[in-house]
């Protein structure tokens, strides 16, 4: 509803002032958000009624990308990252629904490190580890954060929340 409410207040300022221009960007990376958002919760609900085929897909590229993209837009924090990944691994997984989730962990690696902090991004042996400097989850928190949704607090930048698909 809020992105929604946004991008209406920023139509009708637009309107009332004329500065078309000004606001328009602004809007356009508001639809883009709620479309990802949209998106989303459709491939949560395909999810649920077992709608998603697997195919067999190489997601370094993914990965890659992931981390490139990430990389340019924190580069103002001089974030240290170190990685060790294969020169291709072939997992079958369903391409957007990994694309959602390794954005996810890999964004949220670079939100929550502070500057000139590191991270460390490996897979190896059947296991994706991503790891960082930032604050990290509490042990009282531990068992909670597998809930869906479930939105965590932390003193450092903003709340954010975990999104576990299962």
């Amino acid at each position: 509803k809020t992105p929604l409410m946004s991008i209406n207040a920023m139509i009708d300022l637009a309107e009332k002032t004329d500065t078309y221009r000004a606001v328009w960007p602004n809007i356009k990376k508001t639809i883009h958000t709620v479309n990802k958002l949209f998106e989303t919760l459709l491939l949560i609900t395909r999810r649920e009624f077992d709608e998603i085929k697997n195919q067999n897909l190489d997601v370094i590229p993914l990965i890659q990308q992931s981390i490139e993209t990430f990389s340019q837009q924190y580069k103002h924090k001089h974030i240290q990252l170190e990685k060790t990944l294969p020169e291709n691994y072939m997992l079958s997984t369903h391409t957007e629904v990994f694309q959602i989730i390794i954005n996810n962990l890999i964004s949220n690696a670079f939100k929550f490190t502070p500057k000139q902090g590191s991270i460390i991004i490996q897979l190896e042996n059947k296991t994706l580890r991503i790891s960082n400097t930032g604050p990290g989850i509490s042990p009282e928190h531990y068992d909670t954060i597998r809930n869906r949704f479930y939105k965590y607090h932390t003193n450092e930048e903003d709340d954010w929340f975990w999104l576990w698909l299962y």
